[in-house]
């Protein structure tokens, strides 16, 4: 992206250590321009005031730039990025220190703005600015917090490219008015972990993504919690071929859907939690659901589509059906549904299989299963010390 400031020389001291240190008196005319690769530091907190200026700009490859705890602070409305990395460049690391008001309306503004590769960003705290950090592809964010950005176009605490991994890293109430927001949004192969996103809020018309990470990515031990104000909300998201493994989404609402987990074809959903939103665990066409627990939606516990395969999952209360799908060849394995409106609902004749399954006290029904679907040997109010010589029976317990 272009930066509309007049570059300068600049000239700084070489401390005992080796590293180039920079100062407010070095940012007399910013940005403060890095040519050379090498260890930078900070020995002072960097103000910036000049519109449309970044503070530092990094335009060579294998820099480290170590903040020192410090903090740089923008020009608010008027601001692009903080630090900004050159499209071409790669291996820049960034650490250890605080960005705050760089909050100027167009797509550039945002603390870290390093579009090249392989760069590590770490220990980094953005807030007040209108995105938090970017880094493309083949890079590493870790220990990060975006706190409390807003943005006019489409919105995000922390983005990655492919091949990129997001650690131990908290975005909370980050906002777009006018565009999607996103907590955490990644490319393609991508690993999210440890990770924690709260409070987006978006606008009408468009959508809330809490993490949401492209094709053949990753998410593990992730929690996204209450997210709102937008036309549909995605508590966390993987595309074609990814996973989420041990993670919670709870909380979400809006005005059209707010799904706790959303997966494309062939996603992976294990051993998590969605809790307390419109539909919890949703997935398109040849997806897995495994050891998950959704409950308290204001829809559907679980959505499939087609070709599913869904074992040992427990849907508790949810206002429409425990576990539901318009799709056909899907299988269901040892799942509970208790308490729901209807258990287990299979709309379509499309040859749908289910076996070992529990529908306990369901509103209407335990089982609504359209002809043509395959339901084992549907065993009610079996009683005390029953036994069972059919081994696909199903198990259906009323009042």
């Amino acid at each position: 992206m272009a930066v509309v400031s007049l570059l300068v020389n600049q000239s700084s001291v070489v401390a005992d250590s080796g590293r180039i240190e920079i100062g407010q008196k070095d940012l007399q005319d910013p940005p403060y321009r890095i040519e050379v690769s090498g260890s930078y530091i900070l020995t002072s907190p960097l103000v910036v005031t000049q519109a449309g200026a970044n503070a530092i700009w990094v335009m060579a490859d294998h820099v480290e730039l170590d903040l020192n705890g410090f903090t740089i602070f923008g020009p608010g409305n008027t601001s692009v990025s903080a630090i900004y990395q050159s499209a071409g460049n790669r291996h820049l690391k960034v650490r250890n220190g605080n960005i705050e008001n760089w909050a100027g309306g167009t797509g550039a503004a945002m603390g870290v703005n390093a579009a090249g590769a392989q760069n590590t960003l770490e220990d980094l705290l953005a807030c007040r600015s209108a995105r938090g950090f970017y880094s493309g592809r083949d890079s590493m964010v870790r220990r990060c917090i975006a706190f409390s950005n807003a943005s006019a176009v489409e919105a995000y605490g922390i983005r990655v490219g492919d091949g990129s991994q997001v650690q131990q890293c908290i975005v909370r109430k980050s906002r777009s008015t006018g565009h999607n927001s996103h907590g955490i949004l990644t490319g393609a192969g991508c690993v999210v972990s440890d990770c924690v996103v709260s409070e987006l809020s978006g606008a009408a018309g468009f959508s809330i993504y809490g993490i949401n990470a492209g094709a053949a990515s990753r998410l593990i031990r992730c929690v996204s919690y209450a997210c709102s104000n937008a036309t549909t909300v995605y508590g966390l998201a993987v595309g074609e071929g990814g996973s989420i493994r041990e993670c919670v989404s709870t909380y979400h609402a809006a005005s059209s859907s707010a799904q706790g987990f959303s997966g494309g074809n062939f996603a992976i959903v294990q051993d998590s939690l969605a809790y307390g939103n419109d539909v919890g665990i949703k997935v398109a066409n040849d997806a897995l659901i495994q050891g998950c627990m959704a409950a308290e939606a204001d829809a559907d516990g679980f959505q499939f589509t087609s070709r599913c395969r869904l074992e040992n999952n427990y849907a508790y209360s949810n206002a429409w059906g425990g576990f539901s799908t318009a799709g056909y060849q899907n299988q269901l394995w040892e799942n509970d549904a208790i308490g729901n409106y209807i258990g287990f609902y299979a709309l379509m004749n499309h040859s749908n299989f289910l076996a070992r399954n529990t529908g306990l006290l369901n509103t209407t029904t335990n089982y609504s299963i359209a002809a043509g679907n395959s339901l084992g040997t549907l065993r009610t109010n079996p009683g005390r010390d029953f036994t069972v010589e059919e081994p696909w029976a199903n198990f259906s317990i009323n009042p």
